[in-house]
C-alpha cells in the first residue's frame, strides 16, 4: 500500500503486414490506473515498442487486471488479444525508525574553549614582551648615537655654526 506497481508490455509485429490502430488498455478491481489506454496507432513489419502503467492499489489484498490490446488488420477486421494479471499488495507497516534518518553526532575534536582562551592570552604576552625588547634596543642604540656632553669637559672644541674649521 501506498507505493506504485509498474504494470508495462512490450509488443512487436513480426509479421509481414502491419497492424493498424493499435490500442492498449489496463481494466481490474483493486486499483487506480495512471493511464488506463493508450492509442498507439500503425505498427509496421518488424517495428515494436512498450506501454507502462502505474497502478495504485485501493486496499490490501489481491489485484486481479488485464492488458487488452486491441488493433485492426489491412481489411479492416477487428481483433482483441488480452493478457491477465494478478498481484498481491500488503498493508504499509509503519516504522517510527524510518522516518528520518538521525544526524550523527560530532564530537568536537580539540582544545576546549578555555584552553584556546589560555593560548591567546599567552599569545598576548609574548607579543607584548617583544615590543618592549625591540623599544628598549633602540632606546640604548640612540643614547649610543647621542654624544654625552659634560660640563667639565675640557676640550676645546667650537660648535660654532659659523665657522667652518670647527675641530673635534
Amino acid at each position: 500500500m501506498g507505493e506504485s506497481i509498474y504494470c508495462s508490455v512490450s509488443y512487436v509485429k513480426i509479421s509481414k503486414n502491419p497492424i493498424y490502430n493499435l490500442s492498449i488498455a489496463v481494466e481490474g478491481t483493486g486499483f487506480t490506473a495512471s493511464e488506463a489506454s493508450s492509442y498507439i496507432g500503425n505498427v509496421q513489419a518488424g517495428s515494436g515498442d512498450y506501454y507502462e502503467a502505474n497502478l495504485t492499489a485501493d486496499a490490501p489484498g489481491t489485484i486481479d487486471g488485464k492488458l487488452i490490446l486491441t488493433y485492426e488488420d489491412a481489411s479492416g477486421k477487428q481483433f482483441s488479444l488480452e493478457r491477465p494479471f494478478t498481484t498481491t499488495v500488503q498493508e504499509m507497516t509503519y516504522d517510527p525508525g524510518m522516518d528520518m534518518p538521525e544526524e550523527p553526532v560530532v564530537e568536537e575534536t580539540g582544545l576546549p574553549l578555555a584552553g584556546k582562551i589560555a593560548i591567546g592570552v599567552g599569545a598576548g604576552v609574548v607579543v607584548i614582551v617583544v615590543v618592549v625588547v625591540i623599544l628598549k634596543v633602540r632606546r640604548k642604540r640612540r643614547r649610543k648615537a647621542v654624544p654625552d656632553f659634560d660640563e667639565d669637559d675640557d676640550d676645546n672644541v667650537d660648535y660654532d655654526e659659523d665657522n667652518d674649521d670647527d675641530q673635534y
